[in-house]
């Protein structure tokens, strides 16, 4: 699975590599992104708190966003929220 990872901000530095077939983007009202189509990709690990993971991540831009998890990982991670004190914990 491929999760957007945006360049502009965190990939400097950092090996990508070029898919074969790249991936279009668009925005929530339907509309094909500024940016462009996702070409790249970057095998990082993720760490928050104690858990970490290895990670493939598509490469975008994303505006003010740094990144953006897909509804599965969530799912599988089972994350538990508290909007209040803004504290996440993972299952």
């Amino acid at each position: 699975m491929i999760k957007p990872f945006d360049s502009h901000h965190h990939a400097k530095g950092i090996s990508t590599w070029s898919i074969s077939r790249p991936i279009p983007v668009y925005n929530v009202d339907s509309s094909p992104n500024e940016a462009g189509q996702i070409s790249e990709v970057v095998d990082v690990v993720l760490y928050y708190k104690t858990h970490s993971e290895r990670i493939l991540l598509a490469i975008s831009s994303l505006g003010k966003q740094s990144m953006i998890l897909r509804y599965t990982w969530l799912k599988n991670h089972n994350l538990e929220v508290n909007w209040q004190t803004e504290e996440v914990q993972m299952n």
